[in-house]
């Protein structure tokens, strides 16, 4: 029987694949600050009270509805009330002929109708009924010179405390 010479196993301080420690503690940290930033992104996203869509209304072009909500977050208890402010380019007066909206819970089911009435110049108020924790997709729907535009926006709905 021949003796073969005892290989010993390298010691080499790298990890597979030629990548130090370093660079899988790096590849490690990246996503989860990544994932971190986009949860506070999101959080605060979710924690602004204004939501805003831009809608093409002749002759005016596209005006910028902004919808906000009394109280925000609203909750599933009594109405709440809300306040859509118009804003037309360099700020003019939009006279419009209608401004309705429509509601729908995150179920998607039976959306409810109201008509939104003028409180100021350019701003028209309106009140919604939640009965469900979720994102309620809100509808403006705009009517001038015989022609209806609409945008829609997303409400949060918080569990009453």
């Amino acid at each position: 029987m021949t003796n073969l010479p005892h290989s010993e196993p390298k010691n080499d301080t790298s990890d597979t694949k030629g990548m130090s420690p370093a660079t899988k503690l790096m590849l490690l940290v990246i996503p989860v600050l990544l994932f971190g930033a986009g949860w506070v992104f999101w959080q605060q996203i979710q924690e602004t009270p204004a939501r805003q869509v831009a809608v093409t209304v002749p002759p005016y072009g596209i005006i910028t509805v902004r919808v906000t909500t009394q109280p925000f977050p609203p909750t599933t208890t009594g109405p709440v009330q809300m306040t859509l402010s118009i804003q037309a380019g360099g700020g003019s007066t939009v006279n419009l002929d209608r401004v309705t909206y429509s509601y729908a819970p995150p179920s998607g089911s039976n959306s409810i109708d109201g008509e939104a009435t003028q409180i100021g110049r350019n701003t028209y108020g309106g009140v919604l009924r939640f009965d469900a924790v979720g994102d309620w997709q809100v509808t403006i729907k705009i009517e001038n010179d015989g022609r209806v535009n609409e945008g829609t926006v997303t409400i949060p709905v918080r569990p009453a405390i």
